[in-house]
């Protein structure tokens, strides 16, 4: 019982850490799909909507990443530029969040 209120605290100042805060709201990706990061107050959500539903993923902090389990696999958001997302539609920008090669939203 008091790992689980030990990995709460740190959930918890992950989430409020100035990183996390200052990727807050919602990134924009290519045809209409788009990020949303809710640090909240006590958990992390990251919402993608992609080209066909919009899902919702329990996150947390590690090193410079916000990391999350997608269909079995940890996936890391990180910051990048629009040229870092392989996505040439946002190549032009300088603000973004990667979750993968293909994959980014910018502001």
């Amino acid at each position: 019982m008091r790992h689980l209120f030990i990995l709460s605290a740190l959930l918890l100042t992950a989430c409020q850490s100035n990183t996390v805060q200052g990727w807050k709201g919602r990134w924009n990706g290519p045809e209409g799909t788009f990020l949303h990061v809710d640090p909240g107050v006590e958990e992390c959500y990251v919402r993608i909507q992609n080209l066909d539903s919009s899902q919702t993923y329990l996150c947390s902090l590690r090193e410079d990443a916000l990391v999350f389990m997608r269909n079995g696999e940890l996936e890391a958001l990180r910051p990048g530029t629009g040229e870092d997302t392989g996505v040439k539609w946002l190549a032009s920008e300088n603000n973004c969040l990667i979750v993968r090669w293909g994959e980014g939203f910018c502001r």
